[in-house]
């Protein structure tokens, strides 16, 4: 007989997965939730999808990405500005500057840095290609990138080294790690996988979506 320990524990699991979905910005996979068919219900080799964020998101644990090109920004491949957030009926907003005096007086605005990256953790495990934005806000993580795009024992991180960040703990308890991978060949399919993922970083500054564009602009 089931426990009533492990029906909660199955009605958690459910409930935060059903709230995770809410959030929005997803890119459809399958993997991790295969199932058995031991007692007839299910059909024949059913997954349960599973949905990942358009955003990189630097939850508990190891996270390997390598940073992708972003050929419609005119400097470099990155964009950096100042964020902060709004709430109404409707629910929280992100807002974005290039400067920080574009920031409103009322509001508390986070310095930012955004780029495109090649989820090599999640390649890894599934054999997919995932593609996402990361926007950071967190000093230690900007300064250690920053770090290494000056040592010329690495240098441009595009298309080139992985770079690992691992986060432990959680609220003002949070320490992020970030290292340097070695360089290896990258996998067959990617640079034609990335071609047909659309992401147009400049859109930020206007209010609007980066995935929203069918073309980028170049």
């Amino acid at each position: 007989m089931v426990g009533i320990d492990t029906i909660n524990n199955v009605k958690f699991h459910l409930i935060t997965r059903f709230f995770h979905v809410l959030s929005g910005g997803f890119h459809i996979t399958k993997g991790d939730y295969s199932m058995s068919n031991n007692n007839g219900f299910l059909p024949s080799g059913f997954d349960l999808d599973q949905r990942v964020s358009s955003f990189l998101k630097l939850e508990e644990g190891t996270h390997v990405i390598v940073i992708m090109p972003a050929n419609e920004v005119d400097e470099g491949n990155s964009v950096s500005g100042w964020q902060w957030w709004t709430e109404d009926d409707s629910g929280r907003h992100p807002h974005r500057a290039l400067e920080k005096d574009g920031v409103p007086e009322e509001e508390t605005g986070k310095q930012f840095l955004a780029f495109k990256v090649w989820n090599k953790t999640h390649h890894d495990k599934t054999g997919e290609f995932l593609f996402q934005l990361s926007e950071l806000t967190q000093k230690t993580i900007m300064k250690a990138i920053a770090g290494l795009v000056d040592d010329p024992d690495w240098g441009d991180p595009v298309m080139s080294y992985p770079i690992q960040i691992v986060r432990k703990g959680t609220d003002l308890n949070t320490e992020y790690t970030v290292t340097p991978k070695p360089k290896e060949s990258l996998p067959e399919g990617l640079q034609e996988a990335f071609d047909g993922w659309h992401c147009d970083l400049t859109q930020m500054y206007d209010g609007g979506d980066p995935f929203s564009v069918s073309e980028l602009p170049f």
